[in-house]
């Protein structure tokens, strides 16, 4: 994000807030002033949780790295994988 860009605008004369990011508009500006966020919080959670599963996770690509196994031979591991030498 470019540091220019608009988060979130607060609109008293249409009684608006406006996240950009997710492109979220929600009226009662008083109300969500006073606390009422639930809304607010859960639309921006519900954006950034199905934008974190369509992005590639470390967990999910290969490590090339060589590793040997038990019986010698070498194997590649997920970087989810986890390895025991049996020690």
């Amino acid at each position: 994000m470019i540091r220019s860009e608009k988060i979130r605008t607060y609109n008293f004369p249409q009684d608006r807030l406006t996240d950009h990011r997710i492109g979220l508009t929600r009226h009662n500006l008083p109300a969500i002033l006073d606390g009422d966020l639930t809304e607010v919080i859960e639309s921006l959670r519900a954006h950034f949780q199905a934008e974190a599963l369509h992005r590639p996770s470390e967990a999910t690509r290969f490590v090339m790295a060589p590793v040997r196994g038990r019986g010698g031979d070498w194997h590649s591991l997920t970087a989810s994988a986890r390895c025991y030498d049996g020690v």
